[in-house]
């Protein structure tokens, strides 16, 4: 349903125009590489990289109390009052000039009879639109009126706001852990001046090369400082090599054997869920010498093999996209802190026979490809590569990163959340479900941890993965073979 009280119209103005000439180079700052990338994909509606979070509480909030959080947000994470413009022919962000946090914060009423399936409708609604070019990349619904009593609030975000640990930490800005926080919550701070522009790309992982011509000596340097006068020849080639097997393995399908229900893609988008007992997940993994993310993948790689199976299919192998974090910690709320901050891989993983195994078996596959996977030598070029991307036209980038989308299966990630409940304007926080960009691809399952249950939500491309209710019910049984 639409929400009822949509947005004031506001005419679309372009970077070139007044509003955009008086912001100062003082007021900007250049997006980091990767952000970059993730903002170049955007005007392809298959590539889209929004972030959608669904919070369910118990009764009715209080929407004063709610507005006046997200005002504190807001003043808390600058970046959520900033928008995106092309300034010297680089994305920068910059701030919005007639910000308004109540734009931003919608309402819906189903009238009491609203159920969850409503509610995750809405919010993969949302989750296709794009956000104006004229505001900030985020909004949030409030959706009251469901059959329960409860109510819900959609959060939706630009991936170049941030990635999930980042989004966890923006989330602990808007609940709170208690139902009574600490008073000074409730105060608004003073808006800070904002940051000077600058390169959030560490030095170590920004472009210097923009030209593909460059390339090879990219590769090259990514082998391990093969131009450094004191490498001796016998290394360099070792090193070469290593890099040309790695980029092999992260590029080529598993011996040319696809999902053929998988293959099929649209622009469409259809939004799960699935909650799993967090700590017998983590025992799973416990077993099998690896940790709670290796369960966790093993058991959306079991419960696909499960769905194929139902189909008269058997799945021999799967082609998982898999975010490396290259986060050490998150320590406040600063602009490095935010935006993105992961290496894309990919996880080859073979699935003959796995139905009739024993579940520890395969987590303990996925914990030995995992563990492979971290040490690819491709890490050490990709962050080159992506200050490469940022230079090539937008269409040229989206060809590019589709091509790469169309060969992986599925895209998990694990972020960590809380071990405590949350609340939020007073009320507990009974669901909190991530759903992450499917990006081109058929499927992207995200686990959020959220006071002892794994919050599982199912972002999937309906024409790959048409029965929603039947792909669940596999993945249930999945992850009950894996947690027993």
């Amino acid at each position: 349903p639409p929400p009822s009280h949509p947005p004031t119209p506001v005419p679309h103005r372009t970077a070139g125009d007044t509003m955009a000439s008086m912001v100062t180079d003082a007021q900007t700052q250049r997006l980091s590489d990767l952000d970059a990338l993730v903002w170049a994909i955007e005007h392809d509606p298959r590539l889209r990289t929004t972030i959608v979070v669904v919070a369910v509480v118990d009764g009715k909030l209080d929407r004063r109390r709610l507005h006046r959080r997200v005002e504190r947000l807001s003043r808390r994470v600058p970046r959520l009052r900033k928008r995106i413009a092309t300034r010297g022919g680089e994305p920068r962000w910059e701030p919005v000039d007639d910000f308004r946090a109540t734009r931003h914060l919608r309402v819906t009423d189903l009238g009491g009879a609203g159920t969850a399936d409503d509610v995750r409708s809405l919010a993969a609604e949302l989750g296709r639109r794009s956000f104006s070019p004229d505001h900030t990349r985020w909004e949030l619904t409030l959706v009251e009126g469901l059959r329960d009593g409860g109510t819900a609030l959609i959060v939706a975000s630009h991936h170049t706001i941030s990635d999930g640990m980042g989004g966890v930490e923006i989330a602990l800005e808007l609940f709170d852990l208690a139902a009574e926080p600490d008073p000074d919550r409730h105060h608004l701070p003073a808006l800070g001046s904002d940051r000077a522009g600058g390169d959030p790309t560490p030095p170590a992982r920004r472009a210097r090369l923009p030209l593909p011509r460059d390339l090879a000596r990219l590769t090259l340097a990514g082998a391990g400082r093969a131009l450094d006068a004191d490498l001796d020849l016998t290394d360099t080639a070792r090193r070469s090599g290593a890099l040309l097997g790695s980029l092999h393995r992260q590029l080529r399908g598993v011996g040319g054997q696809r999902p053929g229900r998988l293959r099929r893609r649209s622009d469409e988008l259809a939004f799960d869920a699935l909650a799993v007992p967090l700590e017998a997940l983590r025992a799973s993994g416990r077993r099998a010498g690896g940790t709670v993310n290796d369960a966790f993948v093993a058991g959306v790689s079991l419960g696909l093999v499960l769905h194929r199976r139902r189909g008269g299919d058997d799945l021999a192998a799967l082609r998982i996209a898999v975010p490396v974090s290259d986060r050490t910690e998150v320590a406040g709320l600063t602009e490095d802190d935010l935006g993105n901050h992961w290496t894309p891989a990919v996880l080859d993983l073979r699935l003959d026979g796995v139905a009739d195994e024993p579940a520890d078996s395969l987590v303990a596959a996925v914990r030995h490809g995992m563990r492979r996977l971290r040490n690819e030598p491709t890490h050490d070029v990709l962050g080159g590569v992506t200050g490469v991307l940022r230079h090539l036209p937008p269409t040229v980038t989206s060809a590019l990163v589709g091509g790469a989308a169309d060969v992986v299966d599925v895209t998990v990630s694990n972020v960590p959340g809380t071990p405590v409940g949350l609340h939020l304007a007073g009320r507990p926080v009974r669901q909190l479900v991530p759903f992450g960009p499917i990006t081109g691809g058929a499927l992207n399952v995200t686990l959020l941890s959220h006071a002892g249950t794994a919050h599982l939500g199912i972002a999937r491309d309906p024409v790959a993965l048409p029965d929603g209710q039947e792909l669940v019910a596999d993945l249930a049984e999945a992850f009950e073979r894996i947690v027993r």
